[in-house]
């Protein structure tokens, strides 16, 4: 599929709050980020979900076991054996090794599973979003499925209650297919350029509205879905949809962003593997100038600071995995 400019430029600004997100604890601004930032990348997911090109059910199980498990089980391997060899002694040293090894079959965070890179979380559970999402797009009455949509995503926040964390983040999952369905129902509206065409100022006015609109909700916002948290359900479903529409404003007004398009691209490998390098860049900064890791965490320039040398420290590794590594996942046949 032919790339889409707007909606990289989305993801590439969507995966830099995810880092900086996951870097400051300041905690108004950590809040704001997470009450929508995930819900981006579900939405923008849906968007781009065409059933239309997959052979039926085992291919498109086979396309997206390949485009997401197989990544998954590299970066998962690949980040454990950097916490077993570098980071276990100073971070996790009494965590079992065994345990980790099971959250790779496990598929959902948690600090006794997946505790050495925790943001993984993120690939298994979208993982079982296209599944069920697969069966559920089967329905052809918009009305039902739209039901079928709020039924499951509510069912996922009781469940959240009840039931907890499940394998492959099936209750995570349950509640953000609201997002990736609203993705796929808009998806002409998100993937055209229609909405470039609006006069700038119209839609600097539009987005000076929805953060204003924003801000009034910033007292109802709480979210970490990765640990089921939420802190106000029903205005979860409204925050994060905010904060989707004024960031896709802000990105079709962008227009044209090459680092932001090539930083939504990439947007996988940077998810995989920030926490590990955003943990190793404040550990260095900290040793190299004696600061301590809550003020640099706690102190907004030093979160930018360590979010672009994440970014930065990152990039190599992302032309090793787009020349070396996604060729031989996509070749594994099964």
């Amino acid at each position: 599929m032919q790339r889409i400019k707007h909606i990289d430029i989305l993801r590439g600004i969507a995966i830099l709050l995810v880092v900086f997100g996951h870097i400051t604890h300041i905690g108004p601004l950590r809040t704001y980020i997470w009450g929508f930032h995930i819900p981006i990348f579900f939405i923008i997911s849906g968007g781009l979900f065409n059933k239309e090109k997959y052979m039926g059910t085992a291919n498109f199980i086979k396309c997206t076991t390949r485009n997401l498990l197989f990544p998954y089980i590299f970066f998962y391997i690949l980040t454990l054996l950097y916490w077993i060899f570098i980071e276990r002694e100073v971070r996790g040293g009494d965590i079992s090794i065994i345990s980790q090894l099971i959250g790779m079959v496990y598929g959902t965070y948690s600090m006794d599973y997946m505790m050495f890179n925790g943001a993984l979380w993120f690939i298994p559970c979208l993982f079982s979003m296209e599944l069920m999402y697969w069966f559920i797009a089967k329905i052809k009455d918009k009305k039902i499925l739209i039901g079928i949509l709020a039924i499951t995503h509510i069912c996922g926040i009781i469940f959240r209650e009840w039931i907890g964390w499940l394998p492959f983040g099936l209750c995570a999952s349950m509640i953000g297919i609201l997002f990736y369905g609203a993705g796929h129902l808009l998806r002409k509206h998100l993937l055209t350029k229609n909405f470039i065409k609006i006069k700038r100022y119209k839609l600097v006015i539009c987005i000076f509205c929805f953060a204003i609109l924003q801000y009034l909700c910033l007292p109802y916002t709480g979210a970490d879905l990765a640990g089921l948290k939420i802190s106000y359900p029903p205005m979860y479903a409204l925050i994060a949809f905010l904060g989707f529409s004024l960031y896709y404003m802000i990105s079709c007004l962008i227009g044209n962003s090459k680092w932001l398009e090539f930083l939504g691209a990439n947007s996988l490998v940077i998810f995989a593997l920030q926490e590990p390098v955003y943990r190793m860049v404040i550990f260095c900064i900290g040793k190299i100038f004696g600061i301590a890791t809550d003020f640099i965490r706690e102190n907004i320039l030093m979160c930018l600071l360590c979010t672009l040398l994440s970014i930065c420290i990152i990039l190599p590794f992302i032309s090793i995995y787009n020349m070396r590594i996604r060729p031989l996942l996509k070749n594994i046949h099964f």
